[in-house]
């Protein structure tokens, strides 16, 4: 006989055993029930006990002993009738009791800062949040689109784009120069969404995605992560950023003297007790160029009080924890995973974004 329809409404493989015994063997006490059942006799009570609640087993008592009695068969019918209305019932009390659920969730939410998501799945599921927390006529934006992110995920981005299309969800999208203009064209076909390439010949190693407070930065590789950012700052210049590029109002700045020309700049604009953030720090990359410079630049930054928070990346621990002071005196360090992208750093201050590329 296939249990399996018994299984599937609840009950144990030791339930199932002792109901079709006792149903085989009529009034029984526990012995039969364990030999026909081959059940363990420390568990034979319990199973009975549970079969007991369920209104599937009865017992009477004759001459001080117990004799256990299967329900008729069409007793399961009324229990999952009971089950039924006991999942109604209870549906009702977690529908009371929802909002105070999501209002834990969304306090909780707003003192985290970082969320990471891993493989192909994570970053799917860290990008259709554009569709849970946006309403119709609310608008993204999305830049930074590769050639690996596009085929990585084509299938996905053409269900995707019916949904937000449905849904009018505006989009703006800023492709790498390194997509086919057949990809681009592909994009504006859909309702609400505007397509352009990235005004200059610069292939971001990640796309970056930002709405409402949340920034998002994806990294394309063979085991896809996203990084989500969960802070108003953060999303506000990254917001600026994209309507730079968008109209193109952007610096391209080249040499290394012209970076650490930016760093002055950048410093000059903060005032004592301001903070900025940097994506994809890294020791690493300045060594070679200009090897003192972290230390001043920084050193300075402390002595004018401004603070800072740095996401460096893997590998940069052991000169970091040599450095320690350096950083960590009006800053917070905190690592990236190993397969984040580190050839690129990331500032974030005011309303501007500068990308710091390590060649």
């Amino acid at each position: 006989m296939d249990t399996r329809p018994l299984e599937e409404i609840g009950l144990t493989k030791g339930e199932i055993a002792v109901y079709l015994s006792l149903l085989e063997v009529g009034s029984s006490t526990v012995g039969p029930i364990i030999d026909k059942a081959k059940v363990s006799s420390s568990k034979i009570y319990d199973i009975l006990e549970r079969l007991i609640d369920k209104g599937l087993v009865s017992y009477v008592i004759k001459e001080n002993r117990k004799y256990f009695k299967a329900a008729n068969p069409r007793r399961i019918l009324e229990y999952l009738k009971e089950k039924e209305q006991n999942i109604k019932y209870q549906e009702k009390n977690i529908e009371q009791i929802l909002p105070s659920l999501l209002q834990k969730q969304k306090l909780i939410e707003k003192k985290q800062e970082i969320n990471i998501y891993e493989g192909i799945k994570g970053v799917k599921t860290a990008h259709e949040k554009t569709l849970h927390e946006l309403k119709k006529g609310e608008e993204f934006y999305f830049m930074g689109v590769s050639i690996l992110s596009t085929e990585k995920f084509k299938g996905y981005w053409q269900e995707y784009h019916k949904r937000r299309e449905k849904a009018g969800i505006a989009t703006k999208v800023l492709f790498n120069r390194n997509v086919s203009r057949k990809e681009l064209d592909n994009r504006n076909k859909f309702k609400f969404c505007k397509a352009k390439y990235m005004p200059f010949e610069f292939n971001t190693p990640s796309w970056i995605e930002v709405f409402k407070e949340t920034t998002i930065i994806g990294v394309p590789s063979e085991q896809p992560i996203a990084l989500e950012i969960k802070n108003k700052e953060v999303a506000e210049s990254f917001k600026s950023y994209f309507e730079g590029l968008w109209s193109q109002e952007v610096t391209v700045l080249k040499g290394i003297e012209e970076i650490k020309k930016n760093f002055w700049r950048m410093l000059d604009e903060l005032k004592e007790g301001d903070e900025y953030y940097v994506l994809g720090a890294t020791w690493l990359g300045t060594t070679d160029k200009m090897p003192e410079f972290p230390i001043e630049f920084h050193t300075e930054r402390q002595r004018r009080k401004i603070k800072v928070k740095f996401l460096f990346v893997s590998g940069a621990e052991k000169i970091i924890q040599k450095n320690k002071e350096l950083f960590t005196l009006f800053g917070e360090v905190k690592f990236l995973p190993s397969s984040i992208y580190e050839g690129i750093q990331i500032n974030i201050y005011n309303n501007k974004v500068a990308f710091n590329i390590w060649r």
